[in-house]
């Protein structure tokens, strides 16, 4: 991949998260609703990148083991609080949590457009993932928008 291309595909991938996360729904009917982006189309785009990134990174067809891997090795802030996560839950196995954001949260925003029961998607700035209890996920999307695009930076000059 040329730098031209690399160039490309850096500026076309932080243009559509950021119009995605400004966008608007129509006219707002009152105050409150100005507020309302489109963060779940936000984290659908991220996850649908996280894995197009990791099928042309580790090659062959995209999956879980290559979603998991790009984000252990290019978001590790975000990796981190994941497993400092399921430390916090007293959770025996350190990637539970990756494996539920992988399952509950990519594939119920690609197959579903909802995340399952056990996560949700939040708006509000904070940590990348706030625990409202035990084994529940809740995913701050300008946090997950900052780190997955330092990542991405990164993947970018590795390729």
């Amino acid at each position: 991949m040329t730098l031209r291309e690399k160039k490309a595909l850096r500026d076309g991938v932080s243009k559509t998260i950021l119009r995605l996360e400004r966008a608007r729904f129509g006219r707002p009917r009152s105050s409150k609703d100005n507020a309302a982006n489109l963060h779940m189309a936000t984290a659908l785009c991220i996850c649908c990148f996280i894995d197009a990134m990791g099928k042309y990174i580790y090659g062959g067809q995209a999956d879980e083991c290559k979603f998991k891997r790009f984000i252990e090795r290019y978001t590790p802030l975000f990796y981190k609080e994941l497993i400092d996560k399921a430390r916090r839950d007293n959770v025996a196995e350190k990637e539970k949590y990756l494996t539920q954001f992988y399952r509950e949260v990519r594939c119920g925003l690609v197959h579903g457009y909802f995340p399952k029961s056990n996560s949700e998607i939040v708006s509000r700035s904070g940590s990348a993932i706030v625990s409202s209890n035990v084994g529940k996920l809740r995913i701050c999307v300008p946090r997950l928008r900052e780190n997955f695009l330092q990542g991405f930076e990164k993947a970018i000059r590795d390729i």
